[in-house]
């Protein structure tokens, strides 16, 4: 949190909203306004009661970029016969299938 005033938390607010990229926040100890970094977090938003948990929030948030980057796929495909009709058939896998 800005504790020495550069910005407002308005004008933070409308920035994050306004941005494309995703934003993460964690809360440290118990002085903060879980509300105000939920908001801020547009992307995600995770608790650490001390220091000692600060690895677990970096996980949690971790594991939600790791299910982001997972969820995006390209398919293309090309036939080799330009005439006549074909049918494509495509069908999805569990979540995190093992990839060998």
């Amino acid at each position: 949190m800005d504790q020495a005033g550069y910005a407002t938390y308005s004008d933070t607010l409308a920035l994050v909203q306004a941005s494309s990229h995703r934003v993460f926040t964690i809360g440290l100890g118990s002085d903060y306004d879980e509300t105000v970094l939920s908001a801020l977090g547009t992307a995600g938003f995770a608790p650490a009661g001390a220091a000692s948990e600060l690895t677990a929030a970096f996980n949690a948030i971790t594991q939600d970029l790791v299910d982001l980057v997972s969820s995006y796929y390209a398919l293309t495909y090309c036939t080799p016969s330009r005439a006549g009709s074909h049918e494509l058939t495509l069908a999805s896998f569990p979540a995190h299938r093992p990839v060998n």
